[in-house]
């Protein structure tokens, strides 16, 4: 039985190795699978436990058995979890979604990728703004459980249970030593933006930045960091200002400065700035450019009016449940960043310099 069982199993790798069977593909029953080896029905349980044990397909309860991500030059897993059969986001209550905002669309990446995966998902609301779950609860994952938090700080208490129970948790705009990280291409998105005000003529520009709401920082620090690095690259003018005094922006377009163009971390704060423009007399964009980073409603209006980096957001829930199934990081002291690329989107609120009636900002 045991020269058998086996030859099911190299023939079974030799298969997802070779991409006869691929990731996420229905592998035979256990029936399928005695009548195609001509073996018993405990030989093929055997063969189907140890496949499952080396990480190289893993079963989810009423649905049967699937390929996972491995191929000839990845090692497949041997810890002794289960593989993935659930996954949990941890995020904020529902109610706290608006249309079309951040949160809604990387969890409709999610649905859309657990769906083609045939893995089963469920969400659970940690911790925020008047939730009463305590601080203090404690954290029990299952076996075959696979976890995406959602957003950042308010859950690093995920990652200490985690660790301790050897579960695999995908952060989405955090990063921690250890863990998985999806973030927009921050770096790629300012530089876009960046190219996009400088090919208009705009030599003078501000990145205004912490004026909205955020859960961390990671995304605000690193859009400073690439504003920064592109103005020294590019020999431009302009600094940082940051919130959440629009007065302080205001000295920046007079003065010595005399910028044309404003660039802010997020949608919201630019079109407050804008109104708060408009009760000074100063037009967008006759008289200054505006531009967010985003792209997404969070229930502003004239969203359409702002030129913007749009993050894509359905790929980030996409790609967060696509690590899930990764190997463990085996370095516990690093971390992967996997970052997705957004969309330069040039709309009515930016210009080009010699639009501008540069002198009606003096005032």
């Amino acid at each position: 039985m045991s020269s058998i069982y086996n030859k099911i199993v190299d023939d079974i790798k030799q298969k997802i190795r070779r991409g006869e069977l691929r990731y996420g593909d229905k592998l035979y029953s256990i029936d399928d699978m005695c009548k195609y080896y001509n073996v018993s029905k405990m030989t093929s349980v055997k063969a189907i436990n140890e496949l499952k044990g080396v990480g190289f397909i893993h079963g989810i309860r009423g649905k049967g058995l699937y390929v996972c991500n491995v191929n000839s030059t990845v090692k497949p897993s041997t810890c002794n979890r289960k593989a993935i059969e659930e996954i949990t986001v941890y995020t904020v209550k529902e109610s706290h979604f608006c249309k079309n905002s951040f949160l809604k669309c990387i969890m409709d990446g999610i649905y859309e990728e657990c769906g083609k995966n045939n893995v089963d998902i469920r969400t659970e609301h940690l911790l925020n703004h008047g939730t009463d779950v305590p601080l203090t609860a404690p954290l029990r994952f299952n076996d075959g459980e696979g976890i995406i938090s959602l957003c950042g700080l308010p859950f690093m208490r995920i990652c200490t249970a985690a660790l301790e129970q050897g579960v695999q948790v995908i952060q989405v705009d955090c990063i921690i030593s250890g863990f998985r990280s999806v973030l927009t291409d921050n770096f790629q998105g300012v530089s876009d933006m960046i190219a996009h005000l400088a090919d208009a003529g705009h030599k003078r520009m501000i990145l205004a930045s912490r004026f909205g709401f955020s859960q961390n920082f990671v995304n605000e620090n690193e859009r400073a960091y690439a504003f920064e690095h592109e103005l020294r690259r590019r020999k431009l003018d302009g600094h940082v200002v940051a919130g959440p005094d629009f007065d302080n922006l205001l000295k920046g377009l007079q003065s010595p400065l005399r910028a044309t163009a404003v660039m802010f971390t997020q949608d919201a704060p630019a079109l407050r700035f804008i109104k708060f423009l408009k009760t000074h007399g100063i037009r967008v964009p006759q008289d200054v450019s505006v531009t967010g980073f985003d792209g997404n409603s969070q229930g502003e209006e004239n969203l359409e009016f702002l030129t913007t980096l749009k993050v894509n957001c359905a790929e980030i829930g996409r790609a967060s449940v696509r690590a899930v199934f990764e190997p463990a990081i085996p370095n516990r002291t690093e971390e992967k960043i996997i970052r997705i690329p957004g969309r330069l989107v040039v709309r009515n609120s930016s210009a080009e310099v010699k639009k501008q009636r540069l002198n009606t900002v003096d005032r």
